[in-house]
This record gives structure tokens, sequence and C-alpha cells, in this order.
């Protein structure tokens, strides 16, 4: 590029920089479409999101514990796949007492 060019191109820039100053002095400024955001979250919504959190947590839960259900089933003669609740009391305290009442009779 020649310096005529950048000149051109320079005083453009600078034709639009005054215009916009202009603009702002005269208080001229568009608005923009963008909607208003609501940023308050209704109870019904919190409600909603608590239940889909829970929903989350449980699906996790249950998926965690599935391998476990099947070995201690198989480990200690159980006649049904142990309750989440029973599963996760033995993985805390490794007593077999818990699975009383769902042992088989031999």
């Amino acid at each position: 590029m020649d310096i005529k060019e950048l000149s051109n191109k320079l005083d453009k820039i600078l034709e639009q920089q005054e215009l916009i100053l202009n603009k702002l002095e005269n208080r001229i400024v568009l608005e923009s479409n963008i909607p208003a955001l609501n940023l308050t979250v209704s109870s019904k919504q919190k409600k909603e999101q608590e239940l889909e959190r829970w929903a989350k947590s449980m699906v996790e839960e249950s998926i965690a514990l599935q391998p476990h259900k099947i070995r201690l089933q198989r480990q200690f003669n159980l006649l049904v796949p142990p309750h989440n609740s029973r599963i996760k009391a033995y993985l805390k305290t490794n007593d077999p007492k818990v699975f009383d009442g769902l042992k088989r009779n031999i």
C-alpha cells in the first residue's frame, strides 16, 4: 500500500470516530433489542431444579452400586439383590449382619 491509500483509510476512520463522538454527545444511543433477562428464579423453578438434582443423584448412585448388588447377592447367598441402602451400609462397615433377613434358608 502506498501512503495515499493509508491516509485515505485513516481519514475514513477519523470521520467515523467523529460521528460516534457526536452521537454520544447528543445522547443518541441505539437501544438494544435484547430483552431484559429475568435473573430471579421462581420457587417453582427451584423445586424443579431440586427434583432434577435429586433424580440425577439417584441415577448416579444406582449406576455406581449396580455391580456390587450382584457380587454381594452371590457372596452372601441372598434371595434377592440387596437395596442400595444396605449396600452402602455394608460398604461403610463391612458388617455382613446388614444382609440378615435376605439370606436364603439352606
